[in-house]
């Protein structure tokens, strides 16, 4: 079990050897709240414009998933995606090297919000 700006959420072995981050400032801007794994980061409540960017690109692509009740919002852009869900009036954002939606991204979102109920 893994925590990051107290939610908790499980993750596959491919993606447990990783590092949470918070409180972290770059350039006068606070990055949020992070777990950063081989080929994973999860933020919590992001503040820069990454969100904004994908939303408004003219390139990405977009998939509306339901996962256990939750719309997640799943952009593809340059090999990467990028899944936008809320948790607890919490932003989740999760990036990977992959425009696939794997079950090991979907056990770990799903595990966002059975384990933040």
């Amino acid at each position: 079990m893994k925590e990051i700006a107290g939610l908790k959420f499980k993750v596959p072995q491919k993606y447990a050897a990783g590092t949470t981050m918070s409180g972290n400032i770059i350039d006068g801007v606070d990055t949020g709240h992070s777990y950063q794994s081989q080929d994973l980061i999860i933020t919590i409540n992001d503040t820069t414009n990454k969100t904004e960017n994908l939303m408004n690109s003219d390139t990405a692509g977009m998939t509306v998933l339901t996962i256990n009740g939750t719309e997640i919002q799943v952009f593809d852009l340059d090999g990467k995606s990028t899944a936008l869900f809320e948790v607890q009036n919490n932003n989740v954002t999760m990036e990977w090297s992959s425009n696939d939606i794997t079950p090991e991204i979907k056990a770990i979102i799903s595990s966002f919000i059975q384990e933040n109920k």
